[in-house]
Protein backbone atom coordinates (compact mmCIF):
# COMPACT_ATOMS: atom_id res chain seq x y z
CA UNK A 1 0.00 0.00 0.00
CA UNK A 2 1.35 3.43 -0.97
CA UNK A 3 1.13 5.95 1.92
CA UNK A 4 2.78 8.83 0.05
CA UNK A 5 -0.47 10.76 -0.70
CA UNK A 6 -1.55 10.41 2.93
CA UNK A 7 1.84 11.65 4.14
CA UNK A 8 1.65 14.64 1.79
CA UNK A 9 -1.85 15.54 3.01
CA UNK A 10 -0.73 15.24 6.64
CA UNK A 11 2.40 17.30 6.02
CA UNK A 12 0.41 20.05 4.28
CA UNK A 13 -2.16 20.01 7.09
CA UNK A 14 0.55 20.46 9.72
CA UNK A 15 2.11 23.33 7.75
CA UNK A 16 -1.25 25.06 7.30
CA UNK A 17 -2.09 24.61 10.98
CA UNK A 18 1.29 26.07 11.95
CA UNK A 19 0.73 29.14 9.76
CA UNK A 20 -2.73 29.66 11.21
CA UNK A 21 -1.33 29.31 14.73
CA UNK A 22 1.32 31.95 13.97
CA UNK A 23 -1.35 34.35 12.66
CA UNK A 24 -3.54 33.61 15.66
CA UNK A 25 -0.64 34.30 18.05
CA UNK A 26 -0.02 37.64 16.35
CA UNK A 27 -3.67 38.63 16.74
CA UNK A 28 -3.67 37.52 20.38
CA UNK A 29 -0.46 39.44 21.05
CA UNK A 30 -1.74 42.66 19.43
CA UNK A 31 -5.54 42.39 19.21
CA UNK A 32 -5.85 46.11 19.87
CA UNK A 33 -3.95 47.11 16.72
CA UNK A 34 -7.18 47.30 14.67
CA UNK A 35 -9.29 48.69 17.51
CA UNK A 36 -7.07 51.62 18.51
CA UNK A 37 -7.23 54.76 16.42
CA UNK A 38 -5.10 57.88 16.51
CA UNK A 39 -6.52 61.37 16.13
CA UNK A 40 -4.88 64.78 16.33
CA UNK A 41 -5.81 68.30 17.25
CA UNK A 42 -4.03 71.59 17.74
CA UNK A 43 -4.32 73.01 21.27
CA UNK A 44 -6.25 76.27 21.47
CA UNK A 45 -3.19 78.18 22.76
CA UNK A 46 -1.48 77.55 19.40
CA UNK A 47 -4.34 78.96 17.31
CA UNK A 48 -4.59 82.44 15.85
CA UNK A 49 -8.30 82.10 15.07
CA UNK A 50 -11.28 80.62 16.83
CA UNK A 51 -11.13 76.92 17.75
CA UNK A 52 -14.07 76.08 15.48
CA UNK A 53 -12.53 77.72 12.37
CA UNK A 54 -11.22 75.26 9.78
CA UNK A 55 -8.58 74.98 8.63
CA UNK A 56 -6.81 75.97 11.82
CA UNK A 57 -4.63 79.05 11.52
CA UNK A 58 -1.26 79.18 13.28
CA UNK A 59 1.80 81.46 13.27
CA UNK A 60 4.42 78.69 13.37
CA UNK A 61 4.84 74.92 13.39
CA UNK A 62 2.44 73.95 16.17
CA UNK A 63 2.47 71.37 18.91
CA UNK A 64 -0.08 68.72 18.00
CA UNK A 65 -2.17 66.94 20.59
CA UNK A 66 -2.31 63.19 19.90
CA UNK A 67 -5.23 61.12 21.21
CA UNK A 68 -5.68 57.38 21.13
CA UNK A 69 -9.20 55.93 21.05
CA UNK A 70 -10.08 52.42 22.16
CA UNK A 71 -13.00 51.17 20.08
CA UNK A 72 -13.22 47.81 21.82
CA UNK A 73 -15.36 46.63 24.72
CA UNK A 74 -12.26 45.84 26.81
CA UNK A 75 -9.70 48.11 28.48
CA UNK A 76 -6.34 48.16 26.70
CA UNK A 77 -2.85 49.07 27.90
CA UNK A 78 -0.77 51.24 25.60
CA UNK A 79 2.95 51.58 26.11
CA UNK A 80 4.42 55.09 25.87
CA UNK A 81 8.15 54.80 25.28
CA UNK A 82 9.64 57.29 22.82
CA UNK A 83 8.01 59.86 20.53
CA UNK A 84 10.57 59.29 17.75
CA UNK A 85 10.07 55.54 17.83
CA UNK A 86 6.30 55.54 18.19
CA UNK A 87 5.09 58.45 16.01
CA UNK A 88 5.39 58.71 12.24
CA UNK A 89 3.94 62.06 11.27
CA UNK A 90 3.70 62.83 7.58
CA UNK A 91 3.28 66.49 6.73
CA UNK A 92 2.24 67.65 3.27
CA UNK A 93 2.35 71.16 1.86
CA UNK A 94 0.39 71.59 -1.37
CA UNK A 95 0.33 67.79 -1.74
CA UNK A 96 4.13 67.43 -1.44
CA UNK A 97 5.63 65.49 1.48
CA UNK A 98 7.72 67.73 3.74
CA UNK A 99 10.89 65.88 4.85
CA UNK A 100 11.90 65.55 8.49
CA UNK A 101 14.83 67.64 9.64
CA UNK A 102 18.00 65.61 8.82
CA UNK A 103 18.81 64.78 12.46
CA UNK A 104 15.23 63.54 13.07
CA UNK A 105 15.29 61.42 9.89
CA UNK A 106 18.53 59.81 11.07
CA UNK A 107 17.20 59.34 14.61
CA UNK A 108 14.01 57.58 13.46
CA UNK A 109 16.02 55.27 11.17
CA UNK A 110 18.32 54.30 14.05
CA UNK A 111 15.43 53.67 16.43
CA UNK A 112 13.58 51.56 13.85
CA UNK A 113 16.69 49.52 13.10
CA UNK A 114 17.73 49.03 16.72
CA UNK A 115 14.76 49.43 19.11
CA UNK A 116 16.62 47.92 22.09
CA UNK A 117 17.91 51.45 22.71
CA UNK A 118 14.35 52.72 23.09
CA UNK A 119 13.57 53.37 26.74
CA UNK A 120 10.84 51.17 28.24
CA UNK A 121 8.55 54.02 29.32
CA UNK A 122 5.20 53.55 30.99
CA UNK A 123 1.82 51.99 30.29
CA UNK A 124 -1.40 53.95 29.96
CA UNK A 125 -4.72 52.23 30.42
CA UNK A 126 -7.41 53.13 27.91
CA UNK A 127 -10.90 52.18 29.05
CA UNK A 128 -13.36 50.55 26.68
CA UNK A 129 -14.85 52.99 24.15
CA UNK A 130 -12.81 55.94 25.42
CA UNK A 131 -9.85 58.14 24.47
CA UNK A 132 -6.80 59.47 26.27
CA UNK A 133 -4.07 61.95 25.44
CA UNK A 134 -0.64 60.76 24.38
CA UNK A 135 2.42 63.01 24.48
CA UNK A 136 2.21 65.95 22.07
CA UNK A 137 4.19 66.03 18.84
CA UNK A 138 6.21 69.22 18.32
CA UNK A 139 6.16 69.82 14.57
CA UNK A 140 8.93 72.41 14.89
CA UNK A 141 11.18 69.68 16.27
CA UNK A 142 10.33 67.25 13.47
CA UNK A 143 10.28 69.73 10.56
CA UNK A 144 11.85 73.01 11.66
CA UNK A 145 10.33 76.34 10.69
CA UNK A 146 7.37 75.99 8.36
CA UNK A 147 6.87 78.43 5.52
CA UNK A 148 3.48 80.14 5.22
CA UNK A 149 0.94 77.97 3.42
CA UNK A 150 -1.61 75.20 3.78
CA UNK A 151 -0.63 71.88 5.37
CA UNK A 152 -2.10 68.42 5.86
CA UNK A 153 -0.79 66.22 8.68
CA UNK A 154 -1.27 62.47 9.13
CA UNK A 155 0.20 60.36 11.93
CA UNK A 156 0.38 56.74 12.99
CA UNK A 157 1.50 55.32 16.30
CA UNK A 158 3.48 52.20 17.16
CA UNK A 159 1.73 50.38 19.99
CA UNK A 160 4.70 48.52 21.47
CA UNK A 161 8.40 47.92 20.96
CA UNK A 162 8.63 45.94 17.70
CA UNK A 163 4.83 46.12 17.62
CA UNK A 164 2.35 47.08 14.91
CA UNK A 165 1.35 50.56 13.84
CA UNK A 166 -2.14 51.94 14.24
CA UNK A 167 -3.95 52.83 11.02
CA UNK A 168 -3.21 56.33 9.73
CA UNK A 169 -5.03 59.11 11.55
CA UNK A 170 -7.60 61.27 9.86
CA UNK A 171 -5.82 64.26 8.31
CA UNK A 172 -5.40 67.45 10.30
CA UNK A 173 -5.49 70.58 8.14
CA UNK A 174 -3.88 73.85 9.17
CA UNK A 175 -2.53 77.01 7.65
CA UNK A 176 0.67 78.77 8.68
CA UNK A 177 0.13 82.49 8.23
CA UNK A 178 2.77 84.97 7.14
CA UNK A 179 4.12 86.75 10.23
CA UNK A 180 4.59 90.11 8.46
Amino acid sequence: MNHTPLRIVLLLSFLAFGMLADASNYLQEYPESKLLLISMDIPQKELLGKPDERPYRVAKAPYVKVLISNNSDQPVKVRVVDPYYQNRPRLFKNGVLVPYRPNIAELTKKKDADPQFVRFGRFLSVSAYSSIDLPEVDLNDWYGTLEPGSYRLINRYRLAIRGPWTPDSEPLFFEVLDKH
